[in-house]
């Protein structure tokens, strides 16, 4: 039994001629696209970028920066960098290292003040989406963790290539 790998021409433009749609269909799809008017109400939604701080850029104050110079000069002298590049890296080690160390931070602050300060329940069947809604943001948190070593995890593979390369170069002179 012989399968046919390419089609011809043909079948190619009837195929193509399927998908077209009528001017009718095309006239109210650009019809309903005119009535869409986005979100109503960004009321709920409009702070989502800023709620926890997880994803600012650079250096917040959850961070110190006085912290984060220390940690870049203990990479920069383990690590040793030579050129712009590889300083950059180091730089972006050290950024991914101080938003794991943020996220811990936002996690710890966030169960110390549920198990100190719990929301007292009003009825007693509104005890479970309280907890419901503690081990959501934990998994939030746990999952920013997880995104952020991941992300730390390339700029250091990508480091240790680059100087290994150089080092390779160097014992072939």
């Amino acid at each position: 039994m012989a399968f046919r790998i390419s089609r011809s021409n043909e079948e190619l433009r009837n195929e193509e001629s399927k998908r077209k749609c009528s001017e009718r269909k095309l006239r109210a799809n650009r019809d309903n696209a005119q009535k869409s008017t986005g979100p109503k109400s960004t009321r709920r939604t409009r702070h989502n970028a800023v709620r926890h701080g997880l994803l600012c850029d650079g250096i917040s104050e959850l961070d110190l920066s006085a912290g984060y110079s220390e940690l870049l000069d203990q990479l920069i002298a383990e690590k040793k960098p030579v050129g712009r590049i590889e300083t950059h890296l180091i730089e972006s080690i050290g950024l991914y290292m101080i938003r794991i160390r943020r996220t811990r931070c936002l996690e710890a602050q966030f169960l110390n003040q549920w198990t100190y300060h719990p929301v007292p329940p009003l009825y007693e069947r509104s005890v479970k989406p309280q907890r419901d809604l503690v081990q959501t943001l934990v998994c939030t948190f746990q999952r920013y963790e997880s995104i952020f070593t991941a992300r730390l995890i390339k700029p250091l593979r990508e480091l240790e290539t680059l100087q290994q390369q150089r080092n390779r170069d160097r014992y072939l002179l």
